[in-house]
């Protein structure tokens, strides 16, 4: 590959990159701290899936409405695709409320990750880590810190990492 084909590889993935978290962090401002759980990787599973149930509108009297399908981010581990699709979360059993958003667990947020989406589309792949997590806050905001590794293949055969990362203000109270 020549260099500037290397280049316009790197910039492919850097746009991939700066797009996904883009749109991770459009989708945590339309919800509040209650309304996202993260599965994050183990050492049994290096799997990480983000669920986000989104505020759809507030009614003249106070009154809001929340989303009862489930978006989810989902990566596999190394070398895995960032995958965006929304799901039923009943499909795992979980009661959905259109009143408030609804409290999962990181095990039910698993099994999703594995059920068939609506719009599913994959946002970036050959990635290496992704992280996201929910810090502690005041009453109005949480911090959300979102980290993205992915790579790019060389001519010769070696990858070249790239990073992404940045910090998303949840509100914490609906």
């Amino acid at each position: 590959m020549h260099v500037s084909g290397r280049g316009a590889a790197r910039t492919g993935v850097q746009q991939q990159m700066a797009l996904a978290l883009q749109r991770l962090e459009g989708d945590l401002r339309q919800t509040a701290a209650g309304g996202v759980t993260v599965a994050p990787a183990t050492a049994d599973d290096p799997a990480v899936t983000v669920g986000i149930f989104r505020l759809l509108d507030v009614m003249a009297d106070g009154r809001q409405v929340w989303d009862r399908r489930l978006l989810l981010y989902t990566w596999s581990g190394t070398g895995g695709s960032l995958v965006r699709k929304v799901v039923d979360p009943s499909a795992a059993g979980v009661a959905v409320f259109d009143s408030q958003p609804t409290p999962i667990t990181a095990a039910q947020l698993a099994a999703l990750a594995k059920a068939p989406g609506e719009d599913e589309r994959v946002l970036v792949r050959d990635v290496d880590t992704f992280r996201v997590a929910l810090g502690g806050g005041d009453d109005t905001a949480r911090p959300c810190s979102l980290y993205l590794r992915a790579g790019s293949a060389e001519a010769s055969g070696t990858r070249q990492a790239l990073e992404s990362s940045r910090v998303v203000s949840v509100r914490n109270r609906t």
